[in-house]
């Protein structure tokens, strides 16, 4: 059931929605919903997560990246339609949010990270979200990863690990990754390890060999292991990120703690294929090797 705050919530959102190409002001906003500009920024971010500034500035950019995506608009035009004074802020804003360029974008076509428009849903974006949570099993032998690596505190990753996906797809950085295994040569990968409360994330290809020079590439081993292997709800283009995210926190917060096998903590993966536009990827949760490599029995449970 929803409660009287997102009630009064759906108004601003539609305040916000049906002046997106226009101005828009946090008076406005508060008005809209019947609070105090105080009140309604606090409600705001209670239930959203982020200001009402941010959640106007990347509903523009969902726009500018939906307009550049789907029509042959100039950045001029793009950035009038989608609110921005002048391109140049534009540019600027994509920049800093989604680590390319506009041009870059526009030339790759590759998934961003958007803010849809929920003004006629509830503003809880767990609602409608459902996510099959039984897992197949599937053993794999060990692998060696090569591909460009980042280090990112855990409250970090959730912005900068699309962020890496955007520039390895945007500037083609997958074909300086050589020797990739001939049954996966159209997958990436991405792994994450962790230790100590930060996060080593490796967006790349698995190889057949390392290859000599790597340059700005890092190379890792990942040991044969069985896996718990999810697969994400088909998406879109434009909700494809948001969908791995909202997969990965289910998986996180309801099978992981009470799965019937001991887990790994120490690495997991996810592959997907760009190139396929299917918007569907497989999250690889390792299974931690026991005498039997089966379930728990119940009294460990």
């Amino acid at each position: 059931m929803q409660s009287v705050y997102h009630i009064h919530l759906k108004r601003a959102l539609r305040y916000i929605e049906e002046n997106l190409a226009g101005d828009i002001t946090l008076d406005g906003c508060a008005a809209a919903a019947g609070y105090s500009l105080y009140h309604f920024h606090r409600i705001f971010r209670m239930i959203f997560g982020v200001p009402p500034a941010e959640y106007i500035r990347r509903r523009r950019l969902s726009v500018a990246a939906e307009l550049m995506l789907r029509s042959d608009m100039n950045l001029d035009r793009v950035a009038e339609a989608s609110g921005f004074s002048c391109k140049e802020v534009l540019i600027r804003a994509f920049q800093r949010v989604h680590g390319i360029s506009p041009t870059s974008y526009r030339r790759a076509r590759n998934c961003l990270k958007l803010m849809p428009d929920i003004s006629g849903l509830s503003p809880d974006p767990e609602d409608g979200f459902e996510v099959p949570l039984v897992p197949r099993i599937v053993a794999l032998p060990p692998m060696t990863i090569v591909g460009y690596a980042v280090m990112l505190s855990r409250a970090e990753a959730r912005d900068e690990i699309p962020r890496l996906w955007n520039r390895y797809n945007a500037e083609y950085l997958r074909s300086n990754i050589l020797y990739p295994l001939p049954d996966m040569e159209e997958y990436d990968i991405g792994v994450s390890t962790r230790e100590s409360g930060s996060v080593a994330y490796i967006a790349g290809r698995p190889v057949q060999r390392v290859q000599d020079n790597l340059g700005e590439l890092v190379s890792m081993e990942i040991p044969a292991r069985r896996y718990a292997v999810f697969t994400t709800p088909p998406s879109t283009h434009s909700t494809f990120v948001t969908t791995v995210q909202r997969t990965w926190d289910r998986i996180i917060r309801e099978w992981i703690p009470s799965s019937p096998w001991p887990i790994d903590p120490s690495f997991d993966f996810e592959c997907y294929c760009e190139a396929s536009k299917t918007y569907i990827e497989e999250i690889y949760i390792p299974i931690m090797p026991d005498e039997r490599g089966e379930k728990k029995d119940e009294d460990d449970t």
